[in-house]
């Protein structure tokens, strides 16, 4: 999996959540099709906890996927090796 900048996370969830017409599915869907399929930021059985996790909890679903995605790649962030130059 590759490990992306904080700029490209929040370019990818902010162009999709606000451009995308279907509601939640459609929206999860296409979330899918860019973080899992396309730039292998988490990894499928990642997707579908904060997916089900998502389902689990009250309120807005999407939202709660959503910051599921979004602590799944802060991990990501913050333990990505450091490299000197």
């Amino acid at each position: 999996m590759s490990q992306p900048s904080l700029r490209q996370i929040g370019s990818v969830f902010a162009r999709y959540a606000n451009l995308t017409l279907g509601g939640g599915s459609a929206t999860t869907a296409v979330i899918h099709g860019e973080i899992v399929t396309k730039r292998h930021w988490v990894s499928e059985e990642q997707f579908a906890l904060s997916f089900a996790l998502g389902r689990l909890t009250p309120g807005t679903n999407l939202l709660a996927f959503c910051v599921g995605i979004g602590w799944i790649l802060k991990v990501s962030i913050r333990h990505r090796p450091q490299v000197a130059y």
